[in-house]
């Protein structure tokens, strides 16, 4: 983004980790976890609120057989985003602020629910390295 708009100010907010296989759902965090997630889904509504344009990244990390949250091996129980991941998209859309989502995934996700909302979706598949 710095590159493409290089007088624009770009910021930054992680606003919720990406999820490993094996983490704890949402719901059963201890009250610190939930204290630690609820702040960086504060700071991420944050910077959304105060900006122009948002740009909110979700999806799957790659990785077989439980290694990753899709790939071989990698069964989910349904179409929702994994981890708190609904929620930061949840956040950002609660600005007035345009919210552009970036889907980097290898399986297709439900994401119906925000169609009306979203100013664009991009579905970037996962990324790769390029070799020489």
């Amino acid at each position: 983004m710095r590159q493409e708009f290089p007088t624009a100010t770009v910021g930054w907010e992680q606003g919720c980790p990406m999820p490993r296989h094996g983490d704890r759902p949402p719901a059963d965090r201890d009250d610190t976890e939930r204290r630690e997630a609820d702040r960086a889904l504060d700071a991420a509504k944050a910077l959304a609120a105060d900006s122009d344009l948002c740009v909110v990244v979700v999806g799957d990390k790659a990785g077989l057989f439980g290694r990753g949250t899709s790939g071989e091996g990698c069964d989910a129980p349904d179409l929702s985003l994994p981890g708190d991941q609904a929620a930061l998209v949840d956040a950002a859309l609660d600005t007035a602020t345009p919210v552009v989502l970036v889907v980097t995934s290898g399986r297709p996700y439900a994401l119906g629910r925000w169609a009306d909302r979203l100013s664009a979706v991009v579905q970037a598949f996962f990324l790769t390295a390029r070799r020489r």
